[in-house]
């Protein structure tokens, strides 16, 4: 809603992350594959909720992100029952899986990319002081994605990849 105060205490990182989800829920060829860490907006998840199968997600599960409870839980749970149970995983690499990530693909190809330090959370977008940025060049997309695929594919022995060395 223009004006509305969270539109205003999220600032650029609130419009880039929401008309991002607003490309990709209205455009039927597109697909989304997304990181989260924290994850407890009820707007993005309510979003990605309305891709059903056209996201793939991989949301972090370390320390308090990991008992049923927790935001992050329960939002997996709601994009499980969306998405399917096989496009849902949860991971936290060695330590934690501290991406936050959007990926527009068109016909399996990234087309763009968002990332930045904001969290898919109230905290992340509405209280601290966060970036967000989005880039249009399938050739940086398509990083983002070789990352994504190889953790959400290759969860196990993921580390050995050059990607994920570098």
């Amino acid at each position: 809603v223009a004006g509305d105060v969270y539109q205003w205490l999220g600032f650029e990182a609130y419009q880039l992350i929401f008309d991002f989800l607003d490309d990709v829920v209205g455009d039927e060829t597109l697909s989304l594959d997304f990181f989260a860490y924290d994850l407890n907006e009820p707007d993005i998840v309510a979003k990605l909720e309305a891709l059903g199968p056209r996201l793939r997600a991989i949301i972090d599960n370390s320390g308090d992100h990991k008992p049923d409870d927790s935001a992050e839980s329960q939002a997996a749970d709601r994009l499980v029952t969306s998405a399917g149970s096989t496009n849902v995983k949860r991971m936290h690499f060695s330590g934690l899986q501290h991406n936050k990530v959007l990926i527009a693909k068109r016909a399996g190809q990234a087309i763009k990319v968002l990332h930045g330090s904001t969290n898919f959370s109230f905290r992340g977008i509405y209280i601290q002081a966060n970036n967000a940025l989005v880039f249009r060049a399938p050739e940086a997309a398509a990083l983002f994605e070789q990352f994504f695929e190889n953790a959400f594919t290759h969860d196990k022995g993921f580390s050995a990849d050059p990607l994920e060395t570098q």
